[in-house]
């Protein structure tokens, strides 16, 4: 049985979404890469970033 976690404490997946939309306002307007993001966010470019951008809604074009 995993623990339980606070209400008020993101999970990983949200935390990540809230750092690539905090990352992306600033980059707006701009041509971005996942190596891009990931550079800029800290998480590591793979499926863990691109679930989190996935979840920041699509990237900008």
């Amino acid at each position: 049985m995993s623990p339980k976690r606070d209400r008020d404490t993101p999970s990983q997946l949200e935390q990540d979404a809230i750092d690539v939309l905090l990352w992306l306002g600033p980059n707006a307007g701009r041509e971005l890469s996942y190596t891009d993001i990931s550079r800029g966010t800290g998480i590591p470019d793979g499926s863990r970033l691109r679930r989190a951008v996935c979840g920041a809604g699509p990237l900008p074009r």
